[in-house]
């Protein structure tokens, strides 16, 4: 079901090349496989191990909050860090007493680039190792309430926790196995009571997804948690899982299920009876709009204040509770949008309607629309007005905030056929879509279960709004299973491509937060392209060190520069036909200053021009020092419109590629970076040239007669 980890899938990939490329001895490229423990107690210091290969020239930990927590300070300082050897990075780490809980994305600088990102998570509750030998119920690991314990699965191992308790109450447990990151195991969870009896169990729900989430109202007395993986894998290493423990409240879902950013809202929690229905203020970080460059979700973590009952919590809480509270492990994501929402106010006959109190609005401006489909067969109706030739976009938000609506959409104007049925959206189950609207008037959307499912949870949002051309920027990897990070050799240049979206031709684009004696280039967007070519370059004596870039745009013949958001998606775990299962999202450039490789290329200028219609040989030469033995993989970082250049394997000392004109090639001076690439122990080492300057010119004109004329 599930792929090998993506280090294992790169570790492979890269075999056969090194067969056919000898090592570049002298440079390790930082790759981390997992980290022990994933996580901690705020508060706390913690020693952590950093697995992986090429981390013998650590320098840095690189943290950064996971998407949905907005941009405040990760709460995480780094008191000591030592590399024991190439696969073993031993950090020592003091956490903020105030923390906010929650994810943070972690990356390793060495010498020699920045590794991939790894997930570490602020927790609340006090964290123990497993204790081995734990592989019977005979032998199960003691723990207490409101515990985290650190584990892992080998391949048919069964791990067992015994859990004593004193007076009744209700127990959450949360496990933690693919959502860690490593894509090892799909946990499953048991509980037994002193008879044996099984008195809860799990494998996959939908908040937890591939892992599980039980709850279970326990008497006086010792309970047996037994964890393994449901097709009894495992692994010598890597394959990790958290058990957490406690009377922390677990919620499903969030009523309503969006918020405006930056406004205190109240929320009010769905999914557990103790909680259910009680009030929390919760005001969203302005950097989770996505009009601000966000993702357009919130991550919102449940809490109840210590020595408060759960089920006689005052009406609400206030978010500064939060400090000194049983914090739920995992939290529950809110939609972010500003759009006037209507709620479902009643039914109508039979269940078949939702009704509004208010007018239909103009879908102009933006509407919202939240529901339940609490009853068999439901099928709920909204109503907004739009005229002949506006272009609607609808989403449903469902699936993507944890409820259990399969939700299948239909937009027509009223008493007329369809306009669209919208069901399932790539690997999403929420209908996303477009609708050209033909004629003015009301109009509605009708919303139901595929499966004809409903209860109390199941809740969903609809937004209509007009389409519009919002701009986005995401970086293009130079090749599959590459990570997006640039690291740029001092005295080099390094090459990067970043597609856009929704930005006009002839906007300006330009990279801010470049460490000192780091430079590039505004760039333009053309004419009929959406990608943005910049080429970064480091000094000689640029320090080594790390930064986060972000992206800025200014229309043309404007200086007033605004940000360009970047949605870069991190792929952490894939299934079965390579299918990403479990992402997340970077907002800015991760930007690394390496150390200077021992080679370099130039480029050299062509001699003569080149014809439309025809091609010539674009010599590149190398420089090397003793350790640059092997091949390098000659490219150009791109080429304009009608322009085609080959690739080579350059040996010695020079190469040449070909550079070919179509006959619709635009004339005049075009700009080519030729980016080399050394394959070396445990991954590449890439450069990138100079610009170098080819012509293009038309064909000469014959003057050569017909045959038989004067």
């Amino acid at each position: 079901m599930r792929s090998l980890p993506r280090s294992w899938i790169r570790g492979l990939a890269l075999v056969a090349l090194f067969s056919l490329h000898p090592p570049l001895a002298a440079q390790v490229w930082p790759k981390t496989s997992f980290v022990r423990p994933h996580g901690a107690l705020r508060g706390s210091v913690v020693e952590v191990h950093i697995h992986g290969t090429g981390l013998g020239t650590a320098r840095e930990l690189c943290f950064a909050m996971a998407p949905g927590h907005g941009q405040q300070d990760h709460g995480i300082e780094v008191t000591s860090l030592q590399a024991r050897n190439d696969s073993l990075v031993v950090a020592t780490l003091a956490l903020a007493a105030d923390a906010a809980p929650g994810l943070r994305l972690l990356r390793v600088r060495t010498d020699h680039g920045l590794s991939g990102v790894e997930l570490f998570r602020v927790g609340t509750r006090a964290r123990v190792p497993e204790r081995e030998k734990n592989d019977s119920a005979a032998e199960a690991q003691d723990i207490d309430l409101d515990t985290c314990v650190d584990a892992s699965l080998s391949s048919g191992d069964v791990d067992y926790f015994a859990l004593r308790v004193v007076e009744a109450t209700s127990v959450r447990l949360e496990v933690f196995g693919v959502r860690l990151g490593d894509g090892a195991i799909d946990p499953r969870l048991a509980v037994h009571d002193e008879a044996g009896r099984v008195v809860a169990e799990a494998d996959d729900c939908l908040l937890g997804r591939m892992d599980p989430i039980v709850r279970f109202d326990a008497q006086p007395g010792r309970y047996t948690i037994a964890v393994r993986d449901s097709a009894w894998r495992g692994a010598a290493q890597g394959a990790d899982y958290e058990l957490h423990v406690g009377g922390f409240p677990r919620p499903s879902l969030t009523w309503p299920l969006a918020v405006e950013a930056g406004k205190a809202c109240r929320l009010q929690l769905l999914g557990d009876p103790e909680v259910e229905g009680r009030g929390y203020v919760f005001t969203a970080p302005t950097a989770c709009d996505a009009t601000q460059g966000g993702t357009g979700y919130a991550a919102f973590y449940p809490f109840v204040p210590m020595g408060v009952q759960m089920g006689f919590a005052p009406p609400f809480f206030a978010a500064a509770s939060r400090t000194e509270a049983r914090v739920a492990p995992s939290p529950l994501y809110v939609r972010v949008s500003s759009l006037e929402t209507i709620y479902e106010a009643a039914k109508g006959a039979a269940g078949t309607d939702a009704v509004t109190s208010v007018a239909p609005r103009s879908a102009q401006a933006g509407i919202a629309f939240e529901g339940c489909l609490a009853t068999p067969d439901e099928r709920d109706h909204m109503h907004f007005t739009a005229k002949k030739g506006e272009r609607l976009r609808v989403q449903v938000f469902a699936r993507r905030l944890r409820s259990p609506v399969d939700a299948v959409a239909i937009v027509r104007k009223r008493g007329r056929p369809p306009l669209v049925v919208a069901d399932d959206v790539g690997t999403s189950l929420d209908p996303d879509f477009e609708c050209s609207i033909a004629e003015d008037g009301e109009h509605e959307i009708e919303i139901f279960d595929r499966l004809g499912s409903f209860g109390p949870l199941h809740r969903y949002r609809v937004e209509v709004e007009p389409r519009r051309a919002e701009a986005s920027a995401r970086i293009l990897a130079a090749g599959r299973d590459e990570d997006h990070a640039v690291n740029v050799a001092r005295a080099a240049r390094m090459g990067l491509r970043i597609t856009t979206s929704g930005v006009p031709a002839g906007t300006r684009c330009r990279l801010v937060g470049l460490p000192p004696k780091c430079s590039s280039e505004v760039v333009t967007l053309e004419r009929g392209q959406s990608v943005l070519d910049f080429v970064v370059a480091a000094d000689a004596d640029a320090a080594l060190a790390s930064a986060s870039l972000e992206l800025e745009m200014a229309a043309k013949g404007s200086d007033a520069w605004k940000p360009l958001p970047l949605q870069q998606p991190v792929e952490l775990v894939r299934v079965q036909n390579n299918q990403p299962y479990l992402t997340t999202m970077e907002s800015r450039i991760p930007f690394a200053v390496t150390a200077q490789l021992p080679f370099q290329i130039e480029a050299v200028k062509p001699l003569q021009a080149l014809t439309r219609g025809t091609s010539l040989a674009l010599s590149v030469r190398a420089v090397r020092d003793k350790r640059a033995g092997g091949n390098l993989r000659l490219r150009a970082l791109s080429a304009p419109p009608g322009i085609v250049v080959g690739t080579a394997t350059l040996s010695g000392d020079a190469a040449t590629l070909e550079v070919r004109a179509s006959e619709g090639a635009a004339l005049g001076e075009h700009r080519l970076h030729i980016v080399a690439r050394s394959y070396g122990r445990n991954g590449h080492y890439e450069l990138t040239s100079a610009p170098v300057v080819v012509t293009v010119v038309e064909a000469a004109k014959t003057d050569a007669k017909p045959e038989g004329t004067r």
